[in-house]
């Protein structure tokens, strides 16, 4: 609310004065005025409050992977340790970034095994080392 108080502010303008679509318009323009300066915290907030407005647009979401997502490959290792400090699992998350598409592959190891998955589906070792090499 307080990103809205100030963009109306900034324009002198109302909510009233604006309407909903109005005030959509305004956030994404100051939104990507950020994104392109490279303020991403503040577009993120922008494009999330824009999302409230609109829901079903497709933009602001996409902005938003952009900025989570900023490379086409994304790679994070998590290990989960148990009381004794000993690593139970091993979970290797490679995501991957096509335009505003997501493919999102994990590598669990644990002690009973081995999985793979794509997008939450389980996979096979050969073709998750083929696709994400």
């Amino acid at each position: 609310m307080v990103l809205l108080t100030i963009l109306l502010l900034f324009n002198n303008l109302s909510y009233s004065q604006l309407g909903e679509d109005g005030v959509y318009n305004k956030l994404i323009h100051y939104a990507d005025s950020l994104f392109y300066v490279g303020d991403l915290d503040g577009a993120s907030k922008l494009y999330e409050r824009s999302l409230v407005l609109n829901p079903y647009n497709f933009y602001p979401q996409g902005q938003l992977i952009k900025i989570k997502y900023p490379n086409r490959v994304t790679e994070r290792v998590d290990v989960q340790l148990n009381h004794k400090d000993e690593v139970m699992l091993t979970t290797t998350t490679i995501v991957i970034r096509v335009g505003y598409k997501l493919t999102i592959y994990r590598r669990t190891e644990a002690r009973w095994g081995i999985y793979h998955t794509k997008d939450g589906r389980q996979y096979s070792e050969d073709m998750w080392c083929t696709e994400t090499e």
